[in-house]
């Protein structure tokens, strides 16, 4: 699998455990995360945090994961397309 840099939006139980997965399968990929809370450090199996979809678009991942509460997953998607 050729998926060098991960967008995870939502770091939740469920997206902790797509990092955890991504992590182990893909361990020299670039794994950034999106989440709404600005105080909450990014978690340590990540490479940082990025601030709004903007900055997800402009880091051109070739992966993204979806992950925050389903009722935004719609109009998170369509950020992105």
């Amino acid at each position: 699998m050729n998926v060098k840099k991960i967008v995870i939006i939502g770091v939740g139980s469920i997206g902790l455990k797509h990092l955890d997965i991504l992590r182990e399968l893909l361990p020299k990929s670039v794994i950034m995360v999106m989440h709404h809370n600005k105080s909450k450090k990014y978690p340590k199996k990540s490479n940082g945090v990025l601030e709004n979809h903007n900055d997800a678009i402009k880091f051109k991942p070739d992966l993204i994961i979806i992950s925050n509460p389903s009722s935004f997953h719609l109009k998170t998607a369509m950020n992105f397309s």
